[in-house]
């Protein structure tokens, strides 16, 4: 229809297109996730004793500071008593935090190095298992 040469609308106007923008965002305070660390420690005179003190009171610490509102767990200790060398595998969200745990135990890390991946366990086969011999 037209009216003095003009098209006229009837019905509604279309809604415009506008681009969709989230216009929720979380209420919450984003968490980092924690990494692997690994720990060093070099204590002449190594014993299983010392080591199972060593790891009591790292785990102690560890729990004390979660608990705070640091979390850091000890994943595993091993001790190579011929090379006088001890490791700590950590999990926590900075080197930061680990390092305290370990100098709230009374044993400061004497190297600290971020860990790629901790595995413990075998989760292949012996059978389908890769040879480290040729």
């Amino acid at each position: 229809m037209q009216i003095l040469g003009r098209a006229q609308a009837v019905g509604k106007h279309l809604i415009p297109y506008v681009p969709w923008t989230p216009t929720v965002r979380s209420m919450s305070i984003p968490v980092p996730s924690p990494s692997c660390f690994l720990v060093e420690w070099y204590p002449p005179d190594l014993t299983e004793e010392l080591l199972d003190h060593t790891a009591a009171t790292l785990e102690r610490c560890a729990a004390s500071m979660s608990a705070e509102g640091s979390p850091v767990q000890l994943l595993m200790t091993l001790a190579v008593p011929t090379d006088e060398v001890v490791f700590g595998v950590f999990a926590a969200c900075s080197a930061r935090i680990v390092a305290e745990a370990c100098q709230r135990a009374g044993i400061p890390a004497q190297r600290l190095s971020v860990a790629r991946t901790a595995r413990v366990g075998c989760r292949e086969t012996p059978d389908s298992a890769p040879s480290l011999t040729p």
